[in-house]
């Protein structure tokens, strides 16, 4: 009896690895639409994998690697849906305020600098003025503590004191010391 047993578990063993190879090989889920949520700027040129493909075939962390390769992507995350869909969500990355070095540029919570225009949202972000960068270049991180006090500060005002947020305009960095204008409206 227990020999019995084990042959119908070989041939069951045999059927199963046989299913998963042929449903591997073959496409019975293919990929029939890319969503992407979150990003107006990334497009589904932008994501390697074809109407048509094999779902099961597609790498979803390749998918992801190539997402992110994108300066303007905070995170992202991609999901299928083995009906044929695969979203991918993102979140761009958004300034909170602005630094002029020799041109505007968006300053992040990571004190990082973004082109004026990305992800602006008509919001009236204060400026930051003081801060001394000899190159600036866009995506770099900035390295300055009176920087980071002052986004600091920023986000501070912007969660408790929203009211008071709405006024502020500017914020300069002199010796170290953080200074404030505040004044309805910023650009």
């Amino acid at each position: 009896m227990s020999k019995r047993i084990a042959t119908y578990l070989f041939f069951l063993s045999l059927l199963v690895l046989g299913a998963g190879f042929a449903v591997k090989k073959y496409s019975v889920v293919k990929v029939t639409y890319v969503e992407i949520i979150g990003s107006d700027k990334l497009t589904a040129a932008d994501i390697p994998v074809t109407v048509g493909d094999n779902l099961l075939n597609v790498e979803m962390k390749g998918i992801l690697n190539s997402v992110m390769k994108h300066n303007f992507i905070a995170t992202a995350s991609v999901r299928p849906d083995y009906y044929g869909k695969i979203t991918v969500t993102v979140t761009e990355k958004s300034p909170v305020g602005y630094v002029y070095l020799n041109q505007l540029y968006g300053i992040t919570k990571r004190c990082e600098l973004l082109p004026a225009g990305l992800n602006d949202q008509g919001l009236q972000l204060p400026i930051i003025r003081g801060v001394n960068v000899k190159s600036p270049v866009c995506f770099s991180i900035i390295d300055d503590a009176a920087l980071r006090s002052a986004i600091t500060f920023i986000e501070t005002v912007k969660t408790r004191y929203p009211r008071s947020y709405d006024t502020l305009s500017e914020i300069v960095i002199e010796n170290g010391e953080l200074k404030l204008i505040i004044e309805p409206g910023s650009i």
